[in-house]
């Protein structure tokens, strides 16, 4: 992973991070690796076409170790950050991480989460607003509506500068499940 990111430039377009209870779907300027759980519970890394590569470490251990090494420089910008958790316990996990990895929030222009759990009040939007630099946000937050259906809470964020705070807009909608997954 070090590898790829050496050569790549210091301004990402994005960053998406897919995370579960055993897997993480990490994209950034067209590379995908896949973080996943073992039995033994290490983390076996896989990259494009490259030999897998078993690593004795918790696998949300060694995403945000490979996740560090591109975002912490002070001069690396994030023009949008993309957040899904498939479940409260993933999110939690993620966010304790998060918090221990990044004590200073990275500098992210925008930031969009997608959470689908049935506590959907567990979000926690302040901590994800910190940064400075940031200028939207987007939270989709759903929770189980039914068998077929979520019920879909859209909340979007602006920074407004002259009042030094973001403003937003709260809706609620139903969608189909399978375009979650």
């Amino acid at each position: 992973m070090r590898t790829i990111i050496d050569g790549k430039k210091q301004v990402h377009d994005y960053i998406g991070i897919h995370v579960s209870l055993d897997c993480i779907k990490l994209s950034f300027n067209e590379v995908q690796v896949e973080y996943t759980k073992t039995e033994e519970n290490t983390c076996l890394v896989i990259c494009g076409d490259r030999t897998p590569k078993s690593i004795e470490k918790n696998y949300m251990e060694v995403m945000f170790d490979d996740l560090k090494t591109f975002v912490s420089p002070a001069n690396t910008h994030l023009k949008l950050l993309e957040l899904t958790f498939i479940d409260f316990l993933s999110y939690y996990n993620f966010l304790m991480l998060y918090c221990k990895t990044f004590p200073t929030p990275p500098r992210v222009t925008n930031f969009w989460v997608n959470y689908m759990s049935h506590y959907p009040n567990s979000v926690s939007f302040d901590l994800w607003c910190q940064t400075g630099y940031l200028k939207n946000c987007k939270f989709h937050v759903y929770k189980s509506f039914d068998e077929n259906n979520w019920e879909k809470y859209e909340i979007k964020l602006e920074y407004n500068e002259s009042l030094n705070q973001f403003d937003g807009t709260a809706s609620c909608s139903i969608e189909p499940k399978e375009i979650q997954t």
